[in-house]
């Protein structure tokens, strides 16, 4: 039995990464998949993979920083499939810089994109949900915005979108909306391959009571699970998949 046979889901910055890990798993649940990408090639790289499967899914070009353009992609979804019945607010950057070495333009868009394009898409899907009293908005998160030690406009990003899922699911629970976010720790993404061997990531890997950096399936069957009428109580959480590593604590390493 599939999870999401009949549902159809946005899911923005589903161009690369985690985006398209989640895509593809909600495809092969039989979803219909909006790929939201701010690059078109990315975007259409995800459809292919998804329909030679036999899946279904369409690529919309959106940039999660203009409100007109979210509208607009909001808009075409509902012309052509005349509902949404999941949001996954995926898309999101990182600045890796200090304090003392972070901009005010890297502050800003760093914000813009994974908070403010989280608040947009949320905005102008909510109220199609609303009209058809039920719905599922999954928030991409990180355990950035649940600890202090990390960049400070991308520790700052996600612990906004954070409060922000736990002010939505209170707004928008009484309407059968359902809105959670999942906060992974370190991942095995294309953005931090590079990264994997380096004395820096070694180190961080031994803080991880699991030993392991964890896989962007894992992400995805948690957002699988989310997006399922079994996750139907779960409202306002924050679900960390980090391997335990919020936990780790000790003064002599």
């Amino acid at each position: 039995m599939t999870l999401l046979e009949g549902k159809v889901a946005v899911i923005t910055g589903a161009g690369a990464g985690l985006g398209r890990e989640i895509a593809i798993a909600m495809a092969g649940e039989k979803a219909m998949v909006v790929v939201a990408s701010r690059r078109e090639e990315n975007g259409r790289e995800t459809v292919d993979l998804i329909t030679r499967e036999g899946n279904q899914s369409v690529c919309i070009v959106t940039d999660v920083e203009s409100e007109a353009s979210v509208k607009g992609m909001v808009d075409k979804v509902m012309d052509e499939y005349d509902h949404i019945d999941i949001l996954v607010n995926n898309a999101g950057i990182i600045v890796r810089k200090s304090l003392l070495d972070h901009t005010l333009e890297d502050w800003e868009k760093v914000l813009r994109v994974d908070l403010t394009g989280t608040f947009l898409c949320s905005k102008y899907v909510a109220p199609h949900m609303i009209v058809q009293k039920k719905g599922k908005i999954i928030n991409i998160a990180s355990i950035a915005g649940l600890s202090g030690y990390t960049y400070p406009s991308y520790g700052a990003s996600k612990a906004g979108v954070v409060n922000l899922t736990r002010g939505l699911a209170w707004e928008l629970g009484p309407h059968g909306i359902n809105v959670n976010c999942v906060c992974p720790g370190l991942v095995r993404t294309a953005l931090n391959q590079h990264l994997v061997d380096s004395q820096e990531f070694q180190q961080a890997i031994r803080k991880i009571p699991q030993r392991r950096l964890g896989f962007p399936r894992e992400v995805a069957d948690t957002c699988i699970f989310l997006a399922s009428d079994r996750a139907d109580y779960f409202n306002g959480a924050a679900l960390t998949m980090d391997g335990g590593s919020i936990s780790y604590f000790n003064f002599f390493e």
